[in-house]
């Protein structure tokens, strides 16, 4: 599933640079199974913004914790599949 956020080259968790900024780094998260918690281990040593996507391709919006700076914890209602963009 493609974005309009981030450009991605290829599918899966993937780690690469920003078209803003070359240092700029962000994290592709793929949540396979349905759940109501993604824990999302970023690795970016940041507390980077999230852009949650289920798999009908609809934005939707979660409580987020970061645990620490590489790592987020993003809470919904009802469980789903999807994809997660950290930057």
């Amino acid at each position: 599933m493609s974005s309009p956020f981030l450009p991605l080259g290829g599918s899966g968790a993937s780690t690469g640079t920003g078209p803003a900024a070359s240092s700029d780094k962000y994290y592709h998260h793929v949540q396979g199974s349905a759940s109501t918690t993604w824990t999302i281990t970023h690795n970016l040593g940041k507390n980077p913004s999230v852009i949650v996507i289920d798999s009908g391709g609809t934005v939707v919006e979660g409580d987020i914790a970061y645990t620490s700076s590489n790592v987020a914890t993003v809470t919904f209602t009802s469980s789903f599949a999807g994809d997660a963009y950290c930057n």
